[in-house]
């Protein structure tokens, strides 16, 4: 029943970007800038186990995790941290272009409910 109800709540709303962080703090930074360029009001969360955190807005949720304490782990606190319908989970290398539509994912979950993942093209 939520998630039928859910499906009345723009798409934006129902989708949490999870980025995992490590002792990359340029790349972190450019990421969420390019996010915040193609989707200004996506909520973001931050699994960060680095010693060398990032300046970020302040509207994205960093989660400060011991040192090193690894990808399971930062993966598993960011999933462990949302309530939303949908997660996309990122590292901190990666980039938003103009050719980036998370919408499409969004739509594709919708269209089929016995889909469960959806992935992209990285490039």
């Amino acid at each position: 029943v939520a998630r039928i109800s859910a499906r009345h709540t723009p798409w934006q709303e129902r989708l949490v970007i999870g980025i995992t962080a490590f002792r990359r703090p340029q790349h972190l930074q450019r990421l969420v800038a390019s996010i915040r360029k193609r989707y200004p009001t996506l909520p973001i969360v931050v699994a960060d186990n680095g010693d060398d955190p990032a300046t970020l807005p302040a509207d994205v949720h960093v989660l400060r995790l011991p040192f090193d304490c690894g990808l399971s782990k930062a993966r598993n606190a960011l999933v462990a941290a949302t309530d939303h319908e949908y997660f996309l989970l990122l590292e901190e290398d990666f980039c938003f272009t103009a050719e980036t539509r998370l919408e499409d994912f969004v739509e594709i979950l919708e269209q089929d409910p016995e889909i469960g993942v959806v992935g992209g093209a990285l490039f």
